[in-house]
Protein backbone atom coordinates (compact mmCIF):
# COMPACT_ATOMS: atom_id res chain seq x y z
CA UNK A 1 0.00 0.00 0.00
CA UNK A 2 1.46 3.15 -0.70
CA UNK A 3 1.23 6.41 0.44
CA UNK A 4 -1.33 7.99 -1.81
CA UNK A 5 -3.87 4.93 -0.98
CA UNK A 6 -2.73 5.18 2.75
CA UNK A 7 -3.42 8.92 2.70
CA UNK A 8 -6.68 8.17 0.64
CA UNK A 9 -7.88 5.67 3.26
CA UNK A 10 -7.17 8.02 6.06
CA UNK A 11 -9.25 11.03 4.62
CA UNK A 12 -12.10 8.29 3.72
CA UNK A 13 -12.63 7.53 7.49
CA UNK A 14 -11.82 11.20 8.58
CA UNK A 15 -15.13 11.99 6.44
CA UNK A 16 -16.94 9.00 7.70
CA UNK A 17 -16.18 9.91 11.16
CA UNK A 18 -16.79 13.96 11.08
CA UNK A 19 -19.12 14.56 8.27
CA UNK A 20 -21.96 12.95 10.68
CA UNK A 21 -24.74 14.76 8.38
CA UNK A 22 -23.73 12.70 5.53
CA UNK A 23 -22.57 9.78 7.30
CA UNK A 24 -26.63 9.46 8.41
CA UNK A 25 -27.55 10.55 5.09
CA UNK A 26 -25.65 7.33 3.86
CA UNK A 27 -26.25 4.69 6.98
CA UNK A 28 -29.93 5.82 6.21
CA UNK A 29 -29.29 4.92 2.16
CA UNK A 30 -27.84 1.87 3.17
CA UNK A 31 -30.53 0.98 5.89
CA UNK A 32 -33.19 1.31 2.96
CA UNK A 33 -31.08 -1.38 0.76
CA UNK A 34 -29.80 -3.75 3.00
CA UNK A 35 -31.96 -3.37 6.13
CA UNK A 36 -31.76 -7.31 6.82
CA UNK A 37 -28.30 -7.02 6.95
CA UNK A 38 -25.81 -5.84 10.53
CA UNK A 39 -25.32 -2.43 11.79
CA UNK A 40 -21.75 -3.38 11.75
CA UNK A 41 -21.94 -4.57 8.32
CA UNK A 42 -23.49 -1.56 6.98
CA UNK A 43 -21.28 0.93 8.74
CA UNK A 44 -18.23 -1.22 7.48
CA UNK A 45 -19.46 -1.04 3.59
CA UNK A 46 -20.27 3.13 4.35
CA UNK A 47 -16.67 3.41 5.11
CA UNK A 48 -15.32 1.33 2.30
CA UNK A 49 -17.64 3.23 0.52
CA UNK A 50 -16.25 6.95 1.66
CA UNK A 51 -12.76 5.93 0.98
CA UNK A 52 -13.47 5.16 -2.45
CA UNK A 53 -15.33 8.56 -2.92
CA UNK A 54 -12.13 9.78 -1.83
CA UNK A 55 -10.38 7.99 -4.54
CA UNK A 56 -12.70 8.65 -6.99
CA UNK A 57 -12.16 12.48 -6.12
CA UNK A 58 -8.13 11.75 -6.23
CA UNK A 59 -8.41 10.47 -9.80
CA UNK A 60 -10.34 13.28 -10.90
CA UNK A 61 -7.31 15.79 -9.56
CA UNK A 62 -4.20 13.91 -11.18
CA UNK A 63 -5.24 12.06 -13.66
CA UNK A 64 -5.18 14.65 -16.43
CA UNK A 65 -1.30 14.79 -16.02
CA UNK A 66 -1.34 11.01 -17.03
CA UNK A 67 0.36 10.21 -20.09
CA UNK A 68 -1.25 7.64 -22.64
CA UNK A 69 0.72 4.74 -21.03
CA UNK A 70 0.15 5.37 -18.01
CA UNK A 71 -4.05 5.52 -18.52
CA UNK A 72 -3.39 2.15 -20.26
CA UNK A 73 -1.70 0.85 -17.13
CA UNK A 74 -4.42 1.62 -15.26
CA UNK A 75 -7.64 0.46 -17.26
CA UNK A 76 -8.36 -2.66 -19.08
CA UNK A 77 -11.14 -4.10 -20.84
CA UNK A 78 -11.77 -7.69 -21.65
CA UNK A 79 -11.51 -8.69 -25.44
CA UNK A 80 -15.02 -10.07 -25.67
CA UNK A 81 -16.59 -6.56 -24.49
CA UNK A 82 -14.37 -4.51 -26.67
CA UNK A 83 -15.07 -6.19 -29.52
CA UNK A 84 -19.41 -6.07 -28.51
CA UNK A 85 -18.89 -2.33 -28.22
CA UNK A 86 -16.49 -1.47 -31.15
CA UNK A 87 -18.83 -3.72 -33.41
CA UNK A 88 -22.27 -1.77 -32.16
CA UNK A 89 -20.42 1.67 -32.71
CA UNK A 90 -19.38 1.05 -36.20
CA UNK A 91 -22.33 0.16 -37.14
CA UNK A 92 -24.82 2.09 -38.95
CA UNK A 93 -27.01 2.45 -35.26
CA UNK A 94 -26.05 5.16 -32.60
CA UNK A 95 -25.25 3.86 -29.23
CA UNK A 96 -26.45 5.33 -25.81
CA UNK A 97 -24.23 4.32 -23.10
CA UNK A 98 -25.66 4.06 -19.16
CA UNK A 99 -22.79 4.83 -16.85
CA UNK A 100 -23.94 4.42 -13.06
CA UNK A 101 -21.83 5.84 -10.27
CA UNK A 102 -19.38 3.43 -9.53
CA UNK A 103 -16.02 4.63 -7.89
CA UNK A 104 -13.00 5.72 -11.02
CA UNK A 105 -16.13 5.98 -13.04
CA UNK A 106 -13.75 9.32 -14.23
CA UNK A 107 -12.04 6.97 -16.34
CA UNK A 108 -14.57 6.70 -19.01
CA UNK A 109 -13.06 10.06 -20.31
CA UNK A 110 -10.34 7.77 -21.54
CA UNK A 111 -11.88 4.97 -23.50
CA UNK A 112 -10.88 6.42 -27.01
CA UNK A 113 -7.52 5.31 -25.79
CA UNK A 114 -8.93 1.51 -25.64
CA UNK A 115 -11.41 1.43 -27.82
CA UNK A 116 -11.39 1.38 -32.35
CA UNK A 117 -14.09 3.48 -33.80
CA UNK A 118 -14.02 6.47 -35.94
CA UNK A 119 -17.94 8.59 -35.18
CA UNK A 120 -18.12 11.18 -32.63
CA UNK A 121 -18.75 10.28 -28.62
CA UNK A 122 -19.41 12.86 -25.92
CA UNK A 123 -20.40 11.82 -22.15
CA UNK A 124 -23.32 14.20 -20.81
CA UNK A 125 -22.10 15.74 -17.21
CA UNK A 126 -23.28 18.38 -14.87
CA UNK A 127 -21.81 21.62 -15.71
CA UNK A 128 -19.09 23.20 -12.23
CA UNK A 129 -19.97 26.41 -11.22
CA UNK A 130 -17.02 28.16 -11.40
CA UNK A 131 -15.97 29.35 -15.54
CA UNK A 132 -11.64 28.23 -14.68
CA UNK A 133 -12.58 25.24 -12.94
CA UNK A 134 -15.01 24.10 -15.65
CA UNK A 135 -12.89 25.46 -18.62
CA UNK A 136 -10.30 23.05 -16.73
CA UNK A 137 -12.51 20.28 -16.44
CA UNK A 138 -13.34 20.50 -20.13
CA UNK A 139 -9.34 21.04 -21.83
CA UNK A 140 -8.64 17.75 -19.35
CA UNK A 141 -11.25 15.21 -19.88
CA UNK A 142 -11.58 16.09 -23.71
CA UNK A 143 -8.02 15.51 -24.36
CA UNK A 144 -8.72 12.20 -25.81
CA UNK A 145 -11.53 12.62 -27.89
CA UNK A 146 -14.01 12.49 -26.10
CA UNK A 147 -16.52 15.25 -25.66
CA UNK A 148 -18.41 16.46 -22.08
CA UNK A 149 -21.72 17.77 -23.04
CA UNK A 150 -23.46 20.19 -20.33
CA UNK A 151 -26.48 18.89 -19.16
CA UNK A 152 -27.72 22.95 -19.56
CA UNK A 153 -26.67 23.06 -23.15
CA UNK A 154 -26.07 19.83 -24.39
CA UNK A 155 -28.74 18.07 -25.31
CA UNK A 156 -28.34 19.89 -28.51
CA UNK A 157 -25.41 18.12 -29.53
CA UNK A 158 -26.30 14.85 -27.83
CA UNK A 159 -28.47 14.40 -30.30
CA UNK A 160 -26.25 15.19 -33.59
CA UNK A 161 -23.77 13.08 -32.32
CA UNK A 162 -26.72 10.45 -32.48
CA UNK A 163 -28.23 11.54 -35.84
CA UNK A 164 -24.57 11.09 -37.15
CA UNK A 165 -24.16 7.68 -35.92
CA UNK A 166 -22.15 8.40 -32.57
CA UNK A 167 -21.90 7.77 -29.04
CA UNK A 168 -23.70 9.49 -26.47
CA UNK A 169 -22.65 8.58 -22.36
CA UNK A 170 -25.02 9.36 -19.51
CA UNK A 171 -24.88 9.13 -15.43
CA UNK A 172 -28.37 7.79 -15.43
CA UNK A 173 -28.49 6.72 -11.77
CA UNK A 174 -28.18 10.15 -10.09
CA UNK A 175 -31.42 11.94 -8.20
CA UNK A 176 -33.19 13.22 -11.38
CA UNK A 177 -35.41 16.02 -9.19
CA UNK A 178 -38.65 16.99 -9.65
CA UNK A 179 -38.12 16.70 -13.56
CA UNK A 180 -37.46 13.17 -13.18
CA UNK A 181 -39.59 10.14 -13.73
CA UNK A 182 -41.52 9.23 -10.29
CA UNK A 183 -40.60 5.58 -10.25
CA UNK A 184 -38.51 3.05 -7.87
CA UNK A 185 -35.59 1.81 -7.18
CA UNK A 186 -34.47 -1.20 -4.70
CA UNK A 187 -38.18 -1.12 -3.71
CA UNK A 188 -38.22 2.83 -2.46
CA UNK A 189 -39.59 5.77 -4.35
CA UNK A 190 -36.84 7.83 -6.63
CA UNK A 191 -36.65 10.27 -9.01
CA UNK A 192 -35.40 8.96 -12.42
CA UNK A 193 -34.17 10.11 -15.37
CA UNK A 194 -35.68 9.38 -18.82
CA UNK A 195 -33.08 11.25 -20.81
CA UNK A 196 -31.70 8.04 -21.75
CA UNK A 197 -34.71 6.05 -23.17
CA UNK A 198 -35.63 9.11 -24.43
CA UNK A 199 -32.50 9.44 -26.92
CA UNK A 200 -32.20 5.37 -27.62
CA UNK A 201 -36.04 5.70 -28.40
CA UNK A 202 -35.77 8.39 -30.35
CA UNK A 203 -32.79 7.31 -32.33
CA UNK A 204 -33.32 4.04 -31.81
CA UNK A 205 -29.43 3.65 -30.54
CA UNK A 206 -28.24 0.36 -29.15
CA UNK A 207 -28.22 0.80 -25.65
CA UNK A 208 -25.35 -0.68 -23.46
CA UNK A 209 -24.37 -0.21 -19.40
CA UNK A 210 -20.06 0.47 -19.30
CA UNK A 211 -19.13 0.28 -15.80
CA UNK A 212 -15.91 0.29 -13.45
CA UNK A 213 -14.92 -2.65 -11.91
CA UNK A 214 -12.14 -1.78 -9.43
CA UNK A 215 -9.11 -4.06 -9.83
CA UNK A 216 -6.91 -2.04 -6.60
CA UNK A 217 -5.81 1.42 -5.97
CA UNK A 218 -6.87 3.90 -9.34
CA UNK A 219 -7.06 0.23 -11.32
CA UNK A 220 -10.00 -0.65 -12.96
CA UNK A 221 -11.57 -2.79 -15.61
CA UNK A 222 -14.11 -1.41 -17.93
CA UNK A 223 -17.34 -3.90 -18.01
CA UNK A 224 -19.71 -3.68 -20.78
CA UNK A 225 -23.32 -5.87 -20.93
CA UNK A 226 -25.68 -4.78 -23.60
CA UNK A 227 -29.37 -3.53 -22.49
CA UNK A 228 -31.68 -6.12 -23.51
CA UNK A 229 -35.55 -6.19 -24.30
CA UNK A 230 -36.52 -2.71 -23.65
CA UNK A 231 -36.72 -0.50 -26.53
CA UNK A 232 -39.12 2.46 -25.93
CA UNK A 233 -38.24 5.14 -23.25
CA UNK A 234 -40.47 3.81 -19.86
CA UNK A 235 -38.92 0.02 -20.03
CA UNK A 236 -35.21 1.75 -20.85
CA UNK A 237 -35.62 3.75 -17.65
CA UNK A 238 -37.02 0.89 -15.26
CA UNK A 239 -34.64 -1.51 -16.89
CA UNK A 240 -31.73 0.13 -16.17
CA UNK A 241 -33.35 0.45 -12.40
CA UNK A 242 -33.85 -3.14 -11.98
CA UNK A 243 -30.53 -3.94 -13.63
CA UNK A 244 -28.51 -1.16 -11.23
CA UNK A 245 -30.72 -2.83 -8.29
CA UNK A 246 -29.87 -6.41 -9.03
CA UNK A 247 -25.75 -5.26 -9.28
CA UNK A 248 -25.68 -3.81 -5.98
CA UNK A 249 -27.59 -6.51 -3.99
CA UNK A 250 -25.57 -9.59 -5.42
CA UNK A 251 -21.93 -8.00 -5.42
CA UNK A 252 -20.38 -6.85 -2.54
CA UNK A 253 -17.74 -5.35 -4.68
CA UNK A 254 -19.95 -2.77 -6.31
CA UNK A 255 -21.79 -2.18 -3.31
CA UNK A 256 -18.84 -0.81 -1.85
CA UNK A 257 -18.21 1.64 -4.25
CA UNK A 258 -21.17 2.99 -5.33
CA UNK A 259 -21.67 6.89 -4.26
CA UNK A 260 -24.07 5.53 -1.62
CA UNK A 261 -23.38 9.48 0.14
CA UNK A 262 -25.62 11.00 -2.35
CA UNK A 263 -29.46 11.82 -2.02
CA UNK A 264 -30.88 9.13 -4.44
CA UNK A 265 -34.24 8.71 -2.82
CA UNK A 266 -34.76 12.00 -1.51
CA UNK A 267 -38.48 12.86 -3.19
CA UNK A 268 -41.79 13.38 -2.65
CA UNK A 269 -40.49 15.36 0.80
CA UNK A 270 -41.21 18.85 0.63
CA UNK A 271 -42.49 19.40 3.96
CA UNK A 272 -46.22 20.59 2.88
CA UNK A 273 -46.42 17.34 0.58
CA UNK A 274 -44.79 15.09 2.73
CA UNK A 275 -47.75 12.59 3.66
CA UNK A 276 -48.86 12.23 0.18
CA UNK A 277 -47.42 11.13 -2.95
CA UNK A 278 -47.54 13.97 -5.96
CA UNK A 279 -45.72 14.39 -8.62
CA UNK A 280 -46.56 15.50 -12.62
CA UNK A 281 -44.67 12.93 -13.72
CA UNK A 282 -45.72 9.82 -12.00
CA UNK A 283 -44.76 6.48 -13.14
CA UNK A 284 -45.54 4.35 -10.24
CA UNK A 285 -48.58 2.31 -11.91
CA UNK A 286 -46.14 1.67 -15.10
CA UNK A 287 -43.40 0.53 -12.47
CA UNK A 288 -45.53 -1.66 -10.27
CA UNK A 289 -47.14 -3.53 -13.35
CA UNK A 290 -42.98 -3.70 -15.67
CA UNK A 291 -41.74 -5.42 -12.14
CA UNK A 292 -45.05 -7.66 -12.15
CA UNK A 293 -45.74 -6.39 -8.13
CA UNK A 294 -49.76 -5.27 -7.27
CA UNK A 295 -48.54 -2.84 -4.88
CA UNK A 296 -45.53 -0.69 -3.83
CA UNK A 297 -43.44 -2.08 -0.89
CA UNK A 298 -43.86 0.05 2.39
CA UNK A 299 -39.98 0.98 2.54
CA UNK A 300 -40.34 4.94 3.56
CA UNK A 301 -39.94 5.35 6.72
CA UNK A 302 -42.29 7.11 8.92
CA UNK A 303 -42.67 6.95 12.67
CA UNK A 304 -45.47 8.22 14.83
CA UNK A 305 -45.11 9.31 18.27
CA UNK A 306 -48.11 8.18 20.25
CA UNK A 307 -50.18 9.97 23.19
CA UNK A 308 -49.36 9.00 26.64
CA UNK A 309 -53.45 8.35 27.28
CA UNK A 310 -55.37 5.46 26.18
CA UNK A 311 -58.01 7.82 25.15
CA UNK A 312 -55.80 9.80 22.77
CA UNK A 313 -54.08 6.89 21.62
CA UNK A 314 -57.47 5.69 20.02
CA UNK A 315 -58.50 8.78 18.56
CA UNK A 316 -55.08 8.76 17.18
CA UNK A 317 -55.88 5.66 15.05
CA UNK A 318 -57.94 7.32 12.11
CA UNK A 319 -54.68 9.53 11.23
CA UNK A 320 -52.69 6.57 11.30
CA UNK A 321 -55.32 4.97 8.76
CA UNK A 322 -55.12 7.59 6.60
CA UNK A 323 -51.40 8.06 6.61
CA UNK A 324 -51.36 4.35 5.40
CA UNK A 325 -53.99 4.87 2.52
CA UNK A 326 -52.14 8.43 1.62
CA UNK A 327 -48.40 6.71 1.74
CA UNK A 328 -49.48 3.09 0.32
CA UNK A 329 -44.69 3.18 0.56
CA UNK A 330 -45.69 4.43 4.06
CA UNK A 331 -43.66 1.79 6.26
CA UNK A 332 -45.16 3.10 10.19
CA UNK A 333 -43.64 2.33 13.03
CA UNK A 334 -45.44 3.90 16.32
CA UNK A 335 -43.58 4.48 19.24
CA UNK A 336 -45.85 4.19 22.48
CA UNK A 337 -45.54 3.64 26.27
CA UNK A 338 -44.86 -0.33 26.56
CA UNK A 339 -48.82 -1.31 27.41
CA UNK A 340 -49.98 -0.12 24.31
CA UNK A 341 -47.83 -2.12 21.86
CA UNK A 342 -50.19 -5.37 22.77
CA UNK A 343 -53.24 -3.74 22.35
CA UNK A 344 -52.32 -1.41 18.78
CA UNK A 345 -50.84 -4.84 17.71
CA UNK A 346 -54.01 -6.66 18.05
CA UNK A 347 -56.45 -4.27 16.56
CA UNK A 348 -53.65 -3.92 13.56
CA UNK A 349 -53.06 -0.09 13.55
CA UNK A 350 -49.56 0.60 12.17
CA UNK A 351 -46.83 -1.78 10.90
CA UNK A 352 -44.46 -1.90 13.85
CA UNK A 353 -44.41 -1.25 17.01
CA UNK A 354 -41.49 0.43 18.95
CA UNK A 355 -42.05 0.59 22.77
CA UNK A 356 -40.85 3.24 24.64
CA UNK A 357 -38.08 2.89 27.77
CA UNK A 358 -38.79 3.22 31.22
CA UNK A 359 -38.01 6.65 32.71
CA UNK A 360 -34.74 6.59 34.44
CA UNK A 361 -31.77 7.55 34.45
CA UNK A 362 -30.68 5.15 31.43
CA UNK A 363 -33.63 6.08 29.63
CA UNK A 364 -32.07 8.26 26.66
CA UNK A 365 -29.11 5.32 26.28
CA UNK A 366 -32.01 2.65 26.04
CA UNK A 367 -33.70 5.52 23.33
CA UNK A 368 -30.36 5.20 21.23
CA UNK A 369 -30.48 1.93 19.82
CA UNK A 370 -33.81 3.57 17.92
CA UNK A 371 -31.10 5.65 15.89
CA UNK A 372 -29.70 2.89 13.64
CA UNK A 373 -33.46 2.15 12.48
CA UNK A 374 -32.79 5.93 10.89
CA UNK A 375 -36.16 7.31 10.71
CA UNK A 376 -36.86 9.74 7.60
CA UNK A 377 -39.99 11.51 8.67
CA UNK A 378 -41.62 11.59 12.56
CA UNK A 379 -44.57 12.63 14.05
CA UNK A 380 -44.85 13.55 17.50
CA UNK A 381 -48.84 13.80 19.17
CA UNK A 382 -47.50 14.58 22.40
CA UNK A 383 -47.03 18.24 23.01
CA UNK A 384 -44.14 17.60 25.55
CA UNK A 385 -40.28 18.61 25.64
CA UNK A 386 -39.77 14.98 25.99
CA UNK A 387 -41.41 13.89 22.95
CA UNK A 388 -40.05 16.64 20.99
CA UNK A 389 -35.77 15.22 22.14
CA UNK A 390 -37.12 12.13 21.61
CA UNK A 391 -37.48 12.95 17.78
CA UNK A 392 -34.33 15.26 17.64
CA UNK A 393 -31.76 12.26 19.54
CA UNK A 394 -33.54 9.53 16.83
CA UNK A 395 -32.02 11.50 14.53
CA UNK A 396 -35.41 11.55 11.87
CA UNK A 397 -34.41 14.23 9.43
CA UNK A 398 -38.00 15.82 9.39
CA UNK A 399 -40.01 16.08 12.49
CA UNK A 400 -43.35 17.41 12.49
CA UNK A 401 -45.51 18.20 15.50
CA UNK A 402 -48.64 20.94 16.90
CA UNK A 403 -47.20 24.60 18.12
CA UNK A 404 -49.19 25.74 21.00
CA UNK A 405 -47.88 28.88 23.07
CA UNK A 406 -44.15 27.93 23.24
CA UNK A 407 -42.12 27.40 20.43
CA UNK A 408 -41.09 23.47 19.80
CA UNK A 409 -37.15 23.85 18.97
CA UNK A 410 -36.15 19.86 18.69
CA UNK A 411 -39.17 20.09 15.42
CA UNK A 412 -37.94 21.11 12.43
CA UNK A 413 -41.81 21.85 11.29
CA UNK A 414 -44.96 22.61 13.37
CA UNK A 415 -48.68 23.56 12.49
CA UNK A 416 -50.17 26.17 14.92
CA UNK A 417 -52.91 25.44 16.66
CA UNK A 418 -56.46 25.95 16.37
CA UNK A 419 -59.66 25.48 18.61
CA UNK A 420 -60.71 21.70 17.21
CA UNK A 421 -61.54 18.58 18.82
CA UNK A 422 -58.32 16.53 19.58
CA UNK A 423 -58.37 14.26 16.70
CA UNK A 424 -59.54 17.25 14.17
CA UNK A 425 -56.24 18.88 15.31
CA UNK A 426 -54.29 16.06 14.11
CA UNK A 427 -55.88 15.88 11.19
CA UNK A 428 -55.22 19.48 9.96
CA UNK A 429 -51.59 18.85 11.38
CA UNK A 430 -51.32 15.72 8.80
CA UNK A 431 -53.03 17.93 6.18
CA UNK A 432 -50.97 20.55 6.91
CA UNK A 433 -48.02 18.04 6.39
CA UNK A 434 -49.44 16.69 2.50
CA UNK A 435 -52.05 14.24 3.67
CA UNK A 436 -55.28 14.17 1.24
CA UNK A 437 -56.94 11.46 2.94
CA UNK A 438 -59.98 11.95 4.62
CA UNK A 439 -59.74 10.06 7.96
CA UNK A 440 -61.98 7.03 8.14
CA UNK A 441 -63.95 6.94 11.14
CA UNK A 442 -65.68 3.68 10.77
CA UNK A 443 -65.04 1.25 13.92
CA UNK A 444 -62.32 -0.78 13.60
CA UNK A 445 -64.81 -3.91 13.52
CA UNK A 446 -66.65 -3.98 10.44
CA UNK A 447 -69.98 -5.60 12.09
CA UNK A 448 -71.26 -5.71 15.79
CA UNK A 449 -74.17 -7.78 16.57
CA UNK A 450 -74.27 -8.58 20.41
CA UNK A 451 -77.41 -7.65 22.42
CA UNK A 452 -77.33 -10.36 24.19
CA UNK A 453 -74.35 -9.19 25.68
CA UNK A 454 -74.03 -7.94 29.23
CA UNK A 455 -74.11 -4.13 29.58
CA UNK A 456 -70.40 -2.86 30.84
CA UNK A 457 -69.86 0.21 33.11
CA UNK A 458 -66.91 2.20 33.23
CA UNK A 459 -66.65 3.34 36.88
CA UNK A 460 -63.30 4.94 36.96
CA UNK A 461 -60.95 7.34 35.43
CA UNK A 462 -57.62 7.40 34.09
CA UNK A 463 -56.35 10.89 36.19
CA UNK A 464 -59.44 13.04 37.00
CA UNK A 465 -61.41 12.30 39.75
CA UNK A 466 -64.23 14.89 38.72
CA UNK A 467 -65.25 12.51 35.67
CA UNK A 468 -66.33 10.09 37.71
CA UNK A 469 -69.96 9.65 37.98
CA UNK A 470 -70.95 8.87 41.42
CA UNK A 471 -70.86 5.14 43.15
CA UNK A 472 -74.68 5.95 44.38
CA UNK A 473 -75.85 6.32 40.75
CA UNK A 474 -74.05 3.37 39.14
CA UNK A 475 -75.80 1.42 41.66
CA UNK A 476 -79.23 2.77 41.13
CA UNK A 477 -78.71 1.69 37.24
CA UNK A 478 -77.62 -2.01 38.01
CA UNK A 479 -80.71 -2.24 40.45
CA UNK A 480 -83.60 -0.98 38.04
CA UNK A 481 -82.75 -3.26 35.56
CA UNK A 482 -82.56 -6.90 34.58
CA UNK A 483 -79.54 -6.99 32.76
CA UNK A 484 -76.08 -8.33 33.48
CA UNK A 485 -73.94 -5.54 34.41
CA UNK A 486 -70.17 -5.76 34.18
CA UNK A 487 -67.66 -3.61 35.86
CA UNK A 488 -64.09 -2.49 34.11
CA UNK A 489 -61.66 -0.56 35.69
CA UNK A 490 -57.66 -0.20 35.88
CA UNK A 491 -56.14 -1.22 39.43
CA UNK A 492 -56.67 2.24 40.67
CA UNK A 493 -60.40 2.17 40.07
CA UNK A 494 -60.61 -1.74 42.13
CA UNK A 495 -62.08 0.52 45.46
CA UNK A 496 -64.37 2.59 43.19
CA UNK A 497 -65.84 -0.69 41.54
CA UNK A 498 -65.76 -2.82 45.13
CA UNK A 499 -68.34 0.02 46.41
CA UNK A 500 -70.60 0.21 43.53
CA UNK A 501 -70.78 -3.89 42.98
CA UNK A 502 -71.54 -4.14 46.51
CA UNK A 503 -74.48 -6.59 47.07
CA UNK A 504 -75.49 -6.79 44.09
CA UNK A 505 -75.94 -9.81 42.32
CA UNK A 506 -76.21 -9.05 38.88
CA UNK A 507 -72.72 -7.63 38.44
CA UNK A 508 -69.70 -9.11 38.11
CA UNK A 509 -66.39 -7.20 39.01
CA UNK A 510 -63.70 -7.42 37.03
CA UNK A 511 -61.29 -4.13 37.68
CA UNK A 512 -57.74 -4.44 38.06
CA UNK A 513 -58.17 -8.13 36.01
CA UNK A 514 -57.64 -6.97 32.73
CA UNK A 515 -54.41 -6.00 30.69
CA UNK A 516 -55.29 -3.67 27.43
CA UNK A 517 -56.09 -6.93 24.63
CA UNK A 518 -58.18 -8.56 27.48
CA UNK A 519 -60.05 -5.66 28.15
CA UNK A 520 -60.72 -4.65 24.39
CA UNK A 521 -61.69 -8.54 23.89
CA UNK A 522 -64.33 -8.23 26.91
CA UNK A 523 -65.57 -4.69 25.40
CA UNK A 524 -66.57 -6.43 22.49
CA UNK A 525 -68.52 -8.57 24.23
CA UNK A 526 -70.71 -5.94 25.69
CA UNK A 527 -74.26 -5.32 24.17
CA UNK A 528 -73.69 -1.58 25.13
CA UNK A 529 -71.23 0.34 27.70
CA UNK A 530 -72.05 2.92 30.07
CA UNK A 531 -68.83 5.05 30.57
CA UNK A 532 -66.90 8.22 31.83
CA UNK A 533 -64.84 10.30 29.93
CA UNK A 534 -62.02 8.04 29.62
CA UNK A 535 -59.74 6.25 27.32
CA UNK A 536 -61.97 2.59 27.91
CA UNK A 537 -64.67 5.08 26.30
CA UNK A 538 -62.52 6.03 23.09
CA UNK A 539 -61.58 2.36 22.71
CA UNK A 540 -65.25 0.94 23.28
CA UNK A 541 -66.62 3.59 20.55
CA UNK A 542 -63.70 2.22 18.25
CA UNK A 543 -64.42 -1.13 18.76
CA UNK A 544 -67.84 -0.48 17.59
CA UNK A 545 -69.87 -0.78 20.80
CA UNK A 546 -72.79 1.25 21.28
CA UNK A 547 -71.84 3.63 24.31
CA UNK A 548 -73.75 6.37 26.57
CA UNK A 549 -71.09 8.09 27.77
CA UNK A 550 -71.27 10.72 30.71
CA UNK A 551 -69.42 14.61 30.81
CA UNK A 552 -69.13 16.66 33.09
CA UNK A 553 -66.32 19.25 33.52
CA UNK A 554 -64.71 17.95 30.21
CA UNK A 555 -65.58 19.40 26.78
CA UNK A 556 -67.51 17.00 24.42
CA UNK A 557 -66.06 19.17 21.40
CA UNK A 558 -62.45 18.40 22.11
CA UNK A 559 -62.40 15.44 23.55
CA UNK A 560 -66.07 13.01 22.73
CA UNK A 561 -66.05 10.04 21.00
CA UNK A 562 -65.37 10.24 16.93
CA UNK A 563 -66.36 6.67 15.90
CA UNK A 564 -69.70 6.40 13.72
CA UNK A 565 -70.82 3.48 15.97
CA UNK A 566 -74.15 4.25 18.14
CA UNK A 567 -73.73 6.46 20.98
CA UNK A 568 -75.30 8.83 23.06
CA UNK A 569 -73.94 11.65 24.90
CA UNK A 570 -75.18 13.01 27.86
CA UNK A 571 -73.43 16.71 29.41
CA UNK A 572 -73.88 17.88 32.73
CA UNK A 573 -75.15 21.98 32.63
CA UNK A 574 -73.74 22.45 35.52
CA UNK A 575 -70.32 20.79 34.76
CA UNK A 576 -70.93 18.28 37.81
CA UNK A 577 -71.11 14.44 37.34
CA UNK A 578 -73.97 14.12 39.83
CA UNK A 579 -76.16 16.17 38.04
CA UNK A 580 -76.63 13.66 35.40
CA UNK A 581 -79.71 11.98 36.71
CA UNK A 582 -79.49 7.56 36.46
CA UNK A 583 -83.20 7.97 34.99
CA UNK A 584 -81.94 10.00 32.25
CA UNK A 585 -78.86 7.39 31.60
CA UNK A 586 -81.29 4.18 31.55
CA UNK A 587 -83.77 5.91 29.24
CA UNK A 588 -81.06 6.10 26.68
CA UNK A 589 -79.83 2.21 27.28
CA UNK A 590 -83.06 1.14 26.70
CA UNK A 591 -83.14 3.31 23.58
CA UNK A 592 -79.78 1.78 22.31
CA UNK A 593 -80.65 -1.83 22.93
Amino acid sequence: MNILQILCNLIGDVIYICAWRRRRVLLGNLYGVYGDRSEDWRRRLARETCRRMVEMGLVALISPFWTREQYRKRIVMDEADRTMLEASMQSERSVVVLVPHFSLMEMITAMPLILDYERPAGVIYRPLGMRWIERWVKRTRERFGLKLLSRKEGFLEAQAILRQGGAVAVLFDQNAGARGLLTTFCGRLASTTELPGLLAEKFQSDVFYLYTQRLGFMRAKMVCEPLIGAKDAASITYESNRWLEHKLRTSTSLSGNWLWMHSRWRTQDEPRQRLRIQSKKDRLVETLAFLGQKSLERKTRFWIRMPNWLGDVVMAIPLIRALEKSRPDAEITLLARAHFIPLLKALQIGHKHLPLPQKGWRYYWRLLKYRNLYPETYVTLPNSLRSDFEAFFIGAPQRFGIERARKRPFLTHTWRLTQKHQTERWVALFQHFGLLERPDLSPLESSYDNNNGPIGCICGTENFPAKRWPVEHWRTIIQASKKQFVLFGTQRDVDICNAVAHGLKNVENRAGQTDLVSFAAQLKSCSLVITNDTGGMHLANALGVPIVALFGPTDVTRTGPIFSAPKMILKSSTRSMADIEPKEVFKHITGLL
